[in-house]
Formats: C-alpha cells, sequence, structure tokens
C-alpha cells in the first residue's frame, strides 16, 4: 500500500468513526430531551394547557451532539480528565459559555482570562451569584375538585 492510500484509509476510518460518535451522541439525546418534552407536555396537560414544542428535542440534540463532537476533536478539558469529575465538568462549562474567539493568537490567554474576570466581577458588581442548577416548580390546585 502506498502512504497516500494509507493516508486515504486513515482519512476514512477517522470520519467513519466521527460519524458513529455523532449518530450515538445524537441518538442519546434526541431520546432524553423527547422524554423530558413527553414529561412536559404530560405535566402542563394536567391543567389545561397545550406544549407543542416536539420538534425542538430533534433539533437540541443534533445541534449538541455536533458541539460535543467539536469540543472531543479539540480536545477541551483534557488536561483535567485525571481530577474529580466537577473540574472537567466546571471547566468544560466555563470554556463554552465564555468562548472568546480573536485575531489576535499571541494574546489568546490574556483575552479570554481577561474576558472572564470581567464577567465575574460583573455578575459580582450586579449582586449576583452563580447559583448551582436547579429547578423549583410550583403547583397550585384548584379547591374546587
Amino acid at each position: 500500500m502506498t502512504v497516500e492510500k494509507e493516508k486515504q484509509a486513515g482519512w476514512k476510518q477517522k470520519i467513519i468513526h466521527e460519524m458513529n460518535e455523532y449518530w450515538l451522541n445524537f441518538v442519546f439525546l434526541a431520546v432524553v430531551f423527547s422524554v423530558m418534552t413527553l414529561y412536559s407536555r404530560l405535566l402542563m396537560a394536567e391543567y389545561h394547557i397545550a406544549y407543542l414544542h416536539y420538534g425542538f428535542a430533534v433539533i437540541q440534540a443534533a445541534v449538541l451532539a455536533k458541539v460535543i463532537l467539536l469540543a472531543e476533536v479539540a480536545r477541551v478539558g483534557r488536561k483535567y480528565e485525571e481530577k474529580p469529575l466537577i473540574l472537567p465538568t466546571l471547566y468544560k462549562t466555563i470554556t463554552f459559555a465564555l468562548r472568546a474567539w480573536t485575531d489576535q493568537f499571541n494574546d489568546w490567554f490574556t483575552i479570554r482570562s481577561e474576558l472572564a474576570v470581567a464577567v465575574y466581577d460583573a455578575v459580582q458588581g450586579a449582586g449576583m451569584s452563580f447559583p448551582f442548577p436547579q429547578r423549583e416548580v410550583r403547583l397550585i390546585r384548584d379547591e374546587k375538585r
């Protein structure tokens, strides 16, 4: 086999591998988001509220699966793999939330750091903080039932 054919075979295998990963992530996320959508519809139906956002689950799954694939290619968060799970999770969350694009590649780390500090200072200056994700659902029942 020539060197060119070996490179071509390597690219084909890489593309097949990445597409398999994409579809696996997509199917998993589509199922999770669809179940969440179904749960929301059932919850809203209890109170006679129409919930018709079925197609968004598939769109969200497709977009998020692509973001996950790009993060794997960019090797985001690999330096924290051996640390407790919370550290790579927080790092990846902050990295995606504060992704800065610049043409000044020599200053990219400085720009990203200054952006993160500015966002943190602005949030603290406004009297806010970064809470843990939570959801509060309050159900008000009709006493006539």
